[in-house]
């Protein structure tokens, strides 16, 4: 992290990166005419986000967060020297339907004690909504929303399926801070990952939440704790 708020950092001090049409970025072991393929598989499963049995109906608070989330994450990753994914809709963001599903199922879709995933294979964030707290939603999106931002890197192994056809496996190689080992059994720094997603997503809440006027009931209790503590 810069010690300077991202806004004021030069021009020249940001780093510049290709146009991101999904939130991978490379894929290693292949050729470039592989790995271009693999971009236009990536940005069309982006696009293509069909409604799941597992999810409902967005509520229009809901939708007015996600709006202002897709309208101001552009200018946050950028702040920050990165290149935001291109072409993410409120398709993208998939909240989790708590009546329907047993809290074995929430389990087994998103792991456990967690309340949102990015789920970086279909290219979509999977958010537990909190039935009392749109604030807390509204933060859990966010944190998402950030992960499907960061980097990701595939490594390519590839097995022969027949004689005329190559079939080409995709392991995880790296995901925003996490490094995978050369097994693909390991992850390293996953804490320091979130860590760092949490501190972003607390930032973007500072910087960007109060546009949203759904949330400013929530965030007038919450200052108004802030200072009484």
């Amino acid at each position: 992290m810069p010690e300077k708020p991202p806004s004021e950092l030069p021009i020249d001090e940001i780093p510049r990166h290709p146009e991101r049409r999904s939130g991978m970025v490379r894929i290693v072991n292949v050729s470039a005419e592989q790995e271009e393929a693999c971009r236009d598989v990536f940005a069309e499963l982006l696009r293509d986000q069909p409604t799941e049995s597992f999810e409902r109906k967005k509520t229009p608070a809901e939708r007015e967060v996600i709006v202002t989330i897709l309208k101001s994450m552009p200018e946050f990753v950028r702040a920050y020297g990165g290149q935001p994914v291109e072409e993410i809709s409120e398709t993208n963001f998939h909240i989790v339907d708590t009546v329907s599903l047993s809290e074995d199922q929430q389990r087994a879709l998103l792991g456990t004690d967690v309340a949102g995933f990015y789920d970086f294979s279909n290219q979509r964030v999977l958010v537990l909504p909190d039935e009392h707290s749109l604030l807390t939603t509204a933060q859990r999106l966010a944190h998402e929303a950030l992960h499907l931002q960061s980097f990701l890197s595939f490594s390519a192994e590839s097995t022969p399926s027949s004689v005329q056809n190559d079939k080409t496996m995709l392991h995880l190689r790296r995901i925003g801070l996490s490094v995978f080992n050369d097994e693909h059994t390991k992850r390293f720094f996953r804490d320091l990952d979130e860590a760092m997603i949490e501190e972003l997503t607390a930032r973007f809440d500072a910087r960007y939440f109060s546009a949203a006027p759904v949330l400013a009931p929530e965030l007038e209790q919450r200052e108004q704790m802030r200072n009484r503590i």
